[in-house]
């Protein structure tokens, strides 16, 4: 009997023979995001336009006319960069994929993991494949940050030169690239400054050290990496939905064991990533309180599903409406917005996100809304974009779902979502 008739929580104890269309599914999955990203070819953007590009000026003051002037001239480069992706097929390295029991969802260089409890609660939130997407981004992000990061010593001591002058009254800057490379070096040396002071006393701008702002990008690039990762799962994936971002990420890691310990760092990558979308950056202050306020309500009705733990709800719950810490992460927030108003404007491509959703027989027109089946019917039309059958059906989980629905329901789904998606490929070997 295959493992997928088991009940669910068993499957770990069995091998996994019997699931090969599941794990089709699972490469179909991997295969379309891999497509579009080689087409699109961000990485090759970067290296062929953007030295090219003239930067906006640096900010000189963080005061808020300042401010919403310097993001106006973000724009004005952003709109140049409009045309900026590419659209032509590359190949690429292809990633080992499989079902892993020890690592989960998880991302290397060689290999992205899917979680074995996926197997049977793949239209589960807590175990969704639409982590899968986050993971993949975590090898998109660190190739464009290859190229962007100031880490090594010749880079390093060029862009502490520029960011130097920079505080010191000369705001020139050649190109685009050297520009992002300045606004990642202040930002480590503005946190450094600001875990110094924990927000008391803290003036902008002041020159780090050169070694110390050595400690701090390596110190910082988890973060930073973290924060574009989550932007870009935001933009792309989730369609800059942030009901629905809010609500599918905290279902996946409320249900970490160690989620209590890292409330504060998960909070603030939500902020990060679903605040350009208020008034695209130019309030800071009001794109932070309407984050946390989205957050707080979109967590409060998860409470009616059976995806996640009470407990860890009202603790988090507990720290929102903590003034205190909140009143950290605002601080944190005010620091790091410029960088994020950069991640918005320069590293994302809208292209991506077009053709990830690119699924002609199946969309109303106009709408974005996909006119597939109710689980658990059979499925006959072919499906164009697995991520957006994925994405359906994750809203339509939400949007359905109550605690009184059982393990063996969701498996049975599950099972139905895996069928959906490979029985109607169209199998493509490149």
């Amino acid at each position: 009997m295959p493992p997928i008739q088991r009940t669910p929580w068993e499957i770990g104890n069995f091998s996994l023979f019997g699931i090969g269309g599941v794990f089709a599914a699972l490469l179909a999955i991997y295969g379309q995001v891999r497509r579009v990203f080689q087409s699109v070819q961000p990485e090759a953007s970067i290296l062929d336009r953007f030295p090219s590009m003239v930067p906006p000026p640096f900010l000189q003051a963080k005061a808020d006319e300042p401010y919403s002037k310097w993001i106006d001239e973000l724009v004005k480069v952003q709109d140049q960069l409009a045309d900026a992706s590419r659209s032509d097929p590359k190949g690429g390295p292809f990633h080992i994929v499989y079902f892993s029991h020890r690592l989960g969802f998880r991302a290397t260089k060689l290999s992205v993991t899917a979680a074995w409890q996926s197997i049977v609660l793949a239209i589960y939130p807590s175990w969704s494949l639409t982590t899968l997407f986050h993971e993949y981004l975590h090898i998109h992000t660190k190739s464009l940050l290859s190229d962007l990061y100031p880490f090594e010593d010749t880079d390093f001591d060029r862009i502490y030169a520029i960011y130097s002058q920079r505080l010191n009254g000369n705001s020139q800057c050649q190109n685009l690239p050297d520009f992002i490379k300045v606004i990642f070096m202040e930002t480590a040396g503005e946190l450094m400054a600001l875990e110094a002071t924990r927000g008391e006393d803290h003036a902008f701008p002041k020159i780090t050290p050169s070694a110390k702002l050595r400690r701090a990008l390596k110190a910082y690039f988890h973060e930073f990496d973290e924060i574009f990762v989550h932007i870009l799962d935001f933009r792309y994936f989730h369609r800059a939905d942030p009901d629905l971002y809010i609500k599918s990420i905290w279902s996946s890691w409320l249900i970490l064991p160690f989620a209590a310990e890292r409330l504060h760092e998960y909070v603030f990558r939500t902020i990060a990533a679903v605040s350009h979308m208020r008034g695209k950056g130019k309030d800071r202050i009001a794109d932070f309180d309407w984050s946390m306020e989205k957050l707080k309500t979109q967590v409060e009705s998860l409470i009616r599903h059976d995806f996640v733990r009470n407990e860890m709800i009202d603790a988090l719950l507990t720290l929102i409406d903590n003034e205190e810490e909140v009143n950290l992460l605002r601080h944190r927030f005010f620091v790091l917005t410029p960088l994020i108003q950069v991640l918005n404007r320069f590293l994302v491509f809208p292209r991506i996100n077009e053709m990830l959703f690119a699924e002609e027989q199946d969309e109303d027109e106009g709408s974005g809304v996909y006119r597939y089946p109710e689980v658990p019917q059979y499925y006959t039309n072919r499906i164009e974009s697995p991520v957006a059958f994925l994405i359906a059906q994750l809203k339509r989980v939400f949007d359905g779902a109550t605690s009184e629905e059982a393990l063996a329901s969701y498996a049975r789904k599950s099972l139905w979502l895996f069928q959906a998606i490979n029985s109607t490929l169209r199998h493509n070997h490149n």
